[in-house]
């Protein structure tokens, strides 16, 4: 089951763009997390963006 996240405005810590992509970062998801929980999640993401840069310098 997926669990729904609300972005709320006063959650968001960053907003910055690259190229065409505009991101924005919220503290919503590490509320209430260990911090090994925070580490697993730092963990996923930093491998999700080496494997899109990875594919990105391929092409």
């Amino acid at each position: 089951m997926k669990k729904e996240i609300v972005e709320r405005e006063e959650d968001l810590v960053e907003e910055f763009k690259i190229g065409n992509v505009h991101i924005k970062i919220y503290d919503t998801y590490c509320k209430n997390k260990t911090p090994e929980e925070i580490q697993v999640i730092l963990d996923r993401c930093s491998y999700i963006a080496s494997e899109a840069l990875s594919r990105q310098k391929s092409i």
